[in-house]
């Protein structure tokens, strides 16, 4: 399994210059280049490569100026997996990031990952799993599956504490938006234990 990629500047410049302060020179974990970048766009995660990582996916979909909706869809999918594990400052940073969870090198192009994707049972109504929660991101280790079926399957690895945190916050009125960002678990693992999918004998 990779180490997760945390970005450290090469040539640091002291001093402000707007709100984001001077940019420094980072050297680009995919491609070896440098850029700059202000520290602040780094360690908030708006920054994490010289930008190589959107060229090698459009040249892997024949230079086409715009995605598709299966592109784009597997795309955010791709994005979104590499940032809860790369990135420190992640709402859901402490179930992916904190635990160790990585995505394997080969997923760090897209373009393998979207023929994986693509090879693999994919439509626009599934999810990405993991089959071993407790592993990492890898083709032997992960599938596609129904929102509610993600949702049930995370929600049997909380706590019982954390479940019933969510039914009483349920209780006080917030909605299910509301307890996904106090929580930081997607809004189906909540959904189904709102709904008495999983979770039901837990009682208040």
């Amino acid at each position: 399994m990779q180490n997760a990629i945390k970005l450290k500047p090469i040539l640091i410049r002291k001093g402000k210059l707007g709100r984001n302060g001077y940019p420094n020179l980072y050297k680009c974990p995919y491609c070896d280049n440098t850029f700059t970048s202000s520290a602040c766009n780094i360690e908030n995660g708006h920054k994490a490569s010289c930008g190589c990582m959107s060229d090698e996916f459009r040249k892997a979909n024949r230079g086409k100026h715009r995605l598709s909706v299966k592109e784009k869809r597997l795309y955010n999918s791709w994005s979104h997996m590499r940032d809860r594990c790369n990135n420190p400052n992640n709402k859901r940073a402490k179930h992916y990031f904190e635990k160790g969870i990585t995505v394997c090198e080969e997923w760090n192009d897209f373009k393998k990952f979207y023929d994986w994707a693509i090879t693999n049972g994919y439509n626009e109504h599934l999810w990405l799993d993991r089959i071993d929660f407790n592993d990492s991101y890898y083709p032997e280790n992960c599938r596609w599956i129904t929102s509610q079926v993600s949702g049930q399957n995370t929600s049997k690895m909380m706590k019982v504490e954390t479940v019933k945190q969510i039914k009483f916050a349920a209780l006080l009125g917030f909605k299910a938006s509301d307890i996904m960002i106090m929580t930081g678990y997607h809004r189906n693992t909540i959904n189904s234990i709102l709904i008495g999918q999983t979770w039901s004998n837990i009682l208040l």
